[in-house]
């Protein structure tokens, strides 16, 4: 024992304290299925548990190290401890099974057991009366093989609780997808009946919900659309109050580029860039995609492409972007802005 020097005996009692504590804690939360308010109380309970597990293997770790250093470990056994200490974070293992299974306190054998077995090892082999016995084949073969049975104890429930939570999340998964399934299914039967209710004269936002991609029936909304004479002007209107909505739907709806339309667009991209823009006074922000530039670049190119000329909005829209602070978004959207200018 004196051989273990003033190191290995700090890291002895550190090891048995964190241990202690450890297996304190875990005997007061093991195979305790809680509930309501005393689910609070266990999950910081676990919480410390593992904490202190977490310090028992780092000093358990040290003294194996320090056994090795000090050469008190059989020539071969170096590189078995290597390998059996990290398969002795099976404890983690049995820690997960002992939350994932409340009910089951076996799994706790193993980081219970497992520290003080090593500690007493590494104590073994620094003590001279002990020495020879565990460094030799047989003794390190018996506390090598018992250090192997514990880590490896919790590996087939470990085993088959990991496949039966996979089993249950991608069951999870394919129930949560038929749901979509029927639920769009149910939507489009269901907009299908409102939309045989839609009349001409119903203003372009009624129109809305049956528009939407999840409501199942955007494609004949759109075509029944087609025949609604007062799109043209509900669009320039939309436009002129700043809805985005409209300027999303433009390129979909046959519509004529009167200058109207486009000075309607142009409107909308300059009060837009306007609301967005950072100034002087304001703290710096990032430029972030998702806002009327990004759900602009289809109608532009469309308006564009009819002969409207967007320059007026397009370059509010630039200044905007410019009064932000770089990001990548910032520059992806002066690379469209330029695109789109060049167009012109």
């Amino acid at each position: 024992m004196s051989s273990l020097g003033a190191c290995g005996v700090t890291l002895t009692v550190l090891a048995l304290l964190c241990w202690l504590a450890q297996t304190a804690i875990l005997c007061s939360v093991a195979g305790q299925d809680v509930h309501g308010d005393a689910a609070l109380g266990q999950g910081i309970a676990w919480f410390t548990a593992m904490m202190f597990a977490a310090f028992t293997w780092l000093w358990v770790g040290g003294l194996l190290l320090k056994a090795g250093v000090d050469d008190r470990m059989p020539g071969s056994a170096d590189l078995l401890a290597t390998g059996l200490y990290l398969l002795s974070i099976a404890a983690v293992a049995a820690t997960y099974l002992l939350l994932e299974k409340p009910g089951s306190a076996w799994p706790a054998i193993t980081p219970v057991l497992l520290p003080p077995v090593l500690i007493a090892y590494v104590l073994a082999l620094h003590h001279s009366s002990w020495h020879s016995f565990f460094a030799a084949p047989n003794g390190t073969r018996a506390v090598w093989g018992l250090v192997l049975l514990l880590a490896l104890a919790p590996g087939p429930t470990f085993y088959r609780t990991l496949a039966g939570v996979n089993a249950a999340r991608i069951g999870r998964a394919k129930a949560i997808d038929e749901y979509k399934v029927q639920e769009g299914l149910r939507n489009r039967a269901a907009n299908l009946e409102k939309l045989k209710t839609m009349t001409p004269d119903m203003p372009l936002d009624e129109w809305y919900p049956l528009l939407e991609e999840d409501g199942g029936v955007r494609t004949e909304a759109l075509e029944a659309l087609l025949h609604v004479d007062r799109r043209q002007t509900d669009i320039e209107f939309l436009l002129k109050n700043n809805v985005p909505k409209a300027m999303m739907l433009l390129p979909d709806l046959d519509l004529k580029a009167t200058p109207e339309l486009c000075q309607a667009a142009n409107t909308f991209m300059v009060t837009g860039a306007k609301s967005s823009r950072v100034r002087p006074k304001q703290d710096p922000r990032e430029y972030r995609a998702g806002g009327d530039l990004e759900a602009s670049v289809q109608a532009v190119r469309w308006l564009q492409a009819h002969g409207c000329n967007c320059d007026e909005g397009l370059a509010a829209m630039e200044a905007s972007v410019l009064s932000h602070l770089d990001s990548p978004d910032r520059k992806i959207a002066l690379a469209t802005l330029a695109e789109l200018r060049g167009k012109h």
